[in-house]
């Protein structure tokens, strides 16, 4: 009920009071007054009642409205509160938006660089991809020249085998052509003879190997037989060359030394000359 509404009734009930009493004191003048005045005292009496109940129900009833006027400011203040906080929500919101704007602008910026280095290295991907065809074809000339001087290697080696195997047979021939001189000197080449100038003239050292272990040899002459330290020695078996033999101790009548040139198999029983005294039988 709204205020205007209450106000009129007051007002009604009012001007009730003040008819029923108009029409009362008109009343008792032309009538039996006492029965009328019991009768509208009664009435009146009712009438107040009535209007002091009403007075309650209007009191009951604003204090309704207090209460709802208190939990609709309650809930004002609430949105208020909620829409406060919307607010800042939306401030944050709206700067985390700007930082993410800031971001995207970096990004942007970083992408633009990185594409222009990616750009960069595609460049020079292709240039190195075309110097690797360049290498490559490069590699395969340089593997043809190396076939070709892997041929020319083959056909040498043929000829340093063939120019050996002519050595050796050389060598062969050398070894029977002292056999031979040594057999035309007689028993007159063990003893020393005198040179003109009166200095004694070399000869052959000849003896045969005694024992080998591993590359080391031991011949039948010595220290008496006139070997010394250094003196090399040729070692051959049935006019083929062996190899030679480098003496590094001596004793009176045998000799140590260092296997060298190996050619063949060396053994005991082989025959050992002296390079020096095989040269001056020439």
């Amino acid at each position: 009920m709204s205020t205007a509404s209450k106000v009129f009734v007051v007002l009604l009930a009012v001007f009730s009071i003040a008819f029923v009493m108009l029409t009362i004191s008109h009343v008792a003048q032309e009538t039996n007054w006492r029965s009328l005045a019991s009768d509208y005292r009664d009435s009146a009496q009712n009438a107040m009642a009535n209007y002091q109940a009403m007075l309650a129900s209007n009191a009951a009833e604003k204090l309704a409205q207090n209460d709802k006027v208190e939990q609709l400011s309650q809930s004002t203040q609430n949105l208020g509160t909620q829409l406060q906080e919307t607010l800042n929500e939306l401030a944050d919101t709206q700067s985390q938006l700007q930082e993410v704007k800031h971001q995207n602008e970096s990004n942007t910026s970083s992408l633009a660089k990185l594409t222009g280095e990616l750009n960069i290295i595609n460049t020079e991907a292709a240039e190195l991809r075309k110097q690797r065809g360049t290498l490559e074809k490069d590699n395969l000339n340089f593997q043809r020249r190396n076939l070709d001087l892997s041929e020319r290697n083959r056909e040498l080696t043929v000829q340093v085998s063939a120019m050996a195997e002519q050595i050796r047979h050389l060598q062969q021939l050398n070894f029977a052509r002292s056999d031979e001189i040594r057999d035309m000197q007689g028993l007159g080449a063990s003893t020393a003879s005198v040179s003109p100038s009166g200095k004694p003239a070399d000869s052959a050292i000849r003896g045969s190997i005694v024992q080998v272990t591993g590359d080391l040899a031991s011949v039948s002459v010595g220290a008496a037989d006139r070997v010394r330290v250094g003196m090399r020695f040729v070692i051959y078996n049935d006019s083929n060359y062996l190899g030679d033999l480098v003496i590094t101790a001596t004793e009176p009548n045998e000799s140590v030394g260092t296997l060298e040139n190996i050619q063949g198999f060396v053994q005991a029983g082989a025959l050992a000359v002296n390079l020096a005294g095989l040269a001056s039988a020439y």
